[in-house]
């Protein structure tokens, strides 16, 4: 045999060897390990979430779906035959939105496994984790790892806060309407101003101070479904068609 026909079959055995190694790996049996993984929590305003069931399940949808049907490490369970959510019971969120989830992932495989996220929030039952946030992959470096993810929902509040925020707007309401009409409005009148003009300003003052109360109060107090700035324009535009319409005829 000569030198260029040993280093042929030479090669040749490289490659069985490499190739045997390779289907003997592939071959393996998948092994698992339960890793537990940080979630945080937030409403679509960025503010946290409490007492919300995160729940899990393998994503039915992902291109590289396990090597099992039934992952089971313990007493945790997923499976593809199962399309539920896996809830446990540990999965309340806290004062701080945080939950912890327990996730199955390969023991002896770098590779990812796919999961979907899903979280109800009240009394409404659908999922309510955002899209982009649903589907997530996992492997064993994310152990004790926090991630934050995002509810399509706006955060309750305490029914205590809607009196605070009530009896706030009607005291600021009342202490501007003193405001303008015992000490304003007197300035107005010697000044030489008629006193319908003077009346009007002294409204429109008064009506300033309770709109920009009432924003105050939706901001700190209040759910806020609709955006803050929004509504904090929508409230200026009250005030200015008020001023635009009242006061503006009588400097006439």
């Amino acid at each position: 045999m000569g030198k260029k026909s040993r280093q042929i079959a030479v090669a040749v055995v490289a490659v069985g060897i490499v190739a045997g190694c390779s289907l003997a790996s592939a071959q393996e049996a998948a092994q698992y390990q339960l890793i537990k993984v940080k979630y945080r929590l937030v409403d679509k305003n960025g503010d946290v979430l409490e007492k919300v069931n995160l729940g899990a399940r393998l994503d039915l949808k992902s291109p590289r779906p396990p090597a099992d049907r039934t992952l089971k490490v313990g007493d945790i369970e997923y499976s593809t035959d199962d399309p539920k959510f896996t809830y446990f019971s540990q999965q309340l969120s806290d004062s701080h939105g945080m939950v912890e989830v327990p996730i199955i992932v390969y023991d002896n495989r770098p590779d990812p496994i796919d999961y979907e996220l899903g979280a109800s929030y009240g009394t409404d039952k659908g999922n309510k984790v955002t899209e982009r946030d649903q589907r997530q992959s996992f492997t064993s470096s994310d152990n004790g790892v926090t991630r934050t993810i995002r509810l399509d929902v706006v955060a309750e509040r305490p029914a205590l806060n809607y009196l605070i925020g009530l009896a706030a707007w009607v005291i600021a309401t009342i202490m501007g309407a003193l405001l303008f009409f015992r000490a304003i409005y007197q300035s107005l009148l010697s000044s030489g101003r008629p006193i319908d003009l003077s009346r009007a300003l002294c409204w429109s003052g008064a009506l300033l101070v309770s709109l920009t109360a009432l924003g105050f109060v939706y901001y700190f107090l209040l759910p806020q479904v609709l955006n803050f700035y929004v509504f904090f324009g929508f409230l200026f535009v009250i005030w200015f068609l008020h001023l635009l319409f009242t006061v503006m005829p009588k400097r006439a």
